[in-house]
C-alpha cells in the first residue's frame, strides 16, 4: 500500500511539473537591465534576451523606433510597433532580443503591461535603414544649398534642378491636402515636398519634428511643381527623395 501511495504521489509530481513547463511557468528567460547594459553587453543573458522597465521611447513610426538612456539612442523593432505602443497608458516592459544585423538593434518580442501581454508578430519583414556614423559617412556628390534656394516664381530654373543632390539644413514639418499628410522641408519663402519616405527617414523626420529640432541631410530633386498658382500659394515648389538625415552623431539613410 505504502509503495502504491508514493507511486501515485511521484506521478503526481510529474504531471505538475509537465504543466508548469508546458503552461509557461517556467523562468521568463528576458534579464531585466538598463539599455546601456543591453548596448554594452555588461549583463549575460540566454539568446540576448532583455528586458526594458518604462523604457524612454523617443519616438516610434510603424515597425521602427528610437529608444533613449541618457545620451544613447538605440533602434527598436516590431511589427505594427507603433499601433501597439499607442494604446498603453500604463507602465510597462518591452521584452526584446538584441540582434546585430543589420546594425545592432532590439527586436521586440512582447510587452508586458500590469493586466496584460501584448505579443508583437514576428511574421513579414522590416524594411530597415542603413545607420552610418557622422563622421565616417561620406556625402559626396550633395552641394550644399538652401531650402529657399528653389525659388517658386522661377518655372525653367525648377524644371533644371531635377534629379540633382542637395545636402540642406532647414526646418521639418508636416502639412495635409485632401486628407493627406506629407512632410515637408521649410525656408523663409519655399518649402519642398517630401516624396514617399522610407519608414527609417519617416522616423527620423518625426523625431526631428517632435524635438523640434533643424533637418540636416540629403536629398534628390524630384519633381517640380508645375502650376504657378498652386506654388505661389502654397510656397512648395516641388518634390524631394530624402536620402539622408543627421541626427547626432549618427547618419541614417534609406
Amino acid at each position: 500500500m505504502w509503495k502504491k501511495y508514493c507511486l501515485y504521489s511521484l506521478l503526481g509530481i510529474f504531471i505538475l511539473t509537465m504543466f508548469a513547463a508546458c503552461s509557461g511557468g517556467e523562468k521568463d528567460p528576458f534579464t531585466l537591465v538598463t539599455l546601456r547594459q543591453a548596448t554594452q553587453g555588461n549583463v549575460v543573458s540566454k539568446g540576448f534576451r532583455y528586458r526594458f522597465q518604462s523604457p524612454n521611447i523617443v519616438q516610434v513610426h510603424d515597425h521602427l523606433g528610437l529608444i533613449r538612456e541618457g545620451n544613447l539612442i538605440e533602434f527598436i523593432s516590431g511589427r505594427s510597433l507603433e499601433s501597439r505602443l499607442a494604446g498603453l497608458t500604463e507602465d510597462f516592459e518591452l521584452c526584446v532580443i538584441k540582434e546585430y544585423s543589420p546594425f545592432v538593434h532590439f527586436r521586440v518580442e512582447k510587452i508586458y503591461t500590469a493586466t496584460d501581454t501584448v505579443f508583437i508578430p514576428q511574421a513579414g519583414a522590416i524594411s530597415y535603414p542603413q545607420v552610418h556614423k557622422a563622421d565616417e559617412f561620406n556625402a559626396e556628390g550633395y552641394a550644399e544649398f538652401s531650402v529657399d534656394g528653389f525659388p517658386y516664381n522661377k518655372t525653367a530654373f525648377l524644371r533644371s534642378q531635377v534629379d540633382k543632390k542637395f545636402y540642406v539644413t532647414c526646418q521639418v514639418g508636416m502639412e495635409e491636402e485632401e486628407g493627406e499628410k506629407f512632410f515637408v522641408l521649410t525656408g523663409e519663402d519655399s518649402k519642398l515636398r517630401v516624396a514617399e519616405p522610407t519608414d527609417g527617414i519617416s522616423l527620423m523626420l518625426k523625431v526631428l519634428m517632435k524635438g523640434n529640432y533643424p533637418f540636416e541631410g540629403g536629398f534628390t530633386f524630384s519633381e517640380a511643381e508645375e502650376s504657378f498658382p498652386y506654388r505661389k500659394s502654397t510656397r512648395i515648389v516641388g518634390s524631394v527623395e530624402v536620402d539622408f538625415v543627421k541626427y547626432g552623431m549618427t547618419v541614417v539613410s534609406s
